[in-house]
């Protein structure tokens, strides 16, 4: 299994205004990953249709158990993800991976270096 289309943060919102100010959210980065972009498949992106979502990426991390849905994502190109899904699988090597579930963020965050 290749891990080579780049790395990703893993991120939470985070509101950094002063009390009393208009929330103003930013990426908090949480730890970095090498990933590999996944196929969208057909039944993935049929099921997301249903519920009104979008599937823009499918990454393959190594196994990270806290990962978790509603957290962010930050790509190399500086798109900005939101995890929709995330699977603990084992790759056809039986070695432990984490497939994210992504859709892609229609406004963008400032994003923090590692907390």
């Amino acid at each position: 299994m290749l891990l080579d289309s780049g790395t990703l943060r893993i991120c939470r919102l985070e509101n950094n205004a002063d009390a009393g100010n208009m929330p103003k959210d930013r990426l908090i980065q949480l730890r970095t990953h090498y990933y590999g972009e996944r196929t969208v498949g057909y039944g993935r992106q049929y099921a997301a249709k249903g519920v009104n979502e979008q599937v823009d990426m499918v990454a393959r991390i190594w196994q990270d158990r806290a990962v978790r849905i509603g957290m962010y994502v930050v790509t190399d190109d500086g798109n900005q993800y939101r995890v929709d899904n995330v699977q603990q699988l084992f790759d056809e090597d039986g070695l432990r991976v984490t497939d994210l579930t992504l859709s892609q963020l229609e406004a963008l965050h400032d994003v923090s270096g590692e907390v």
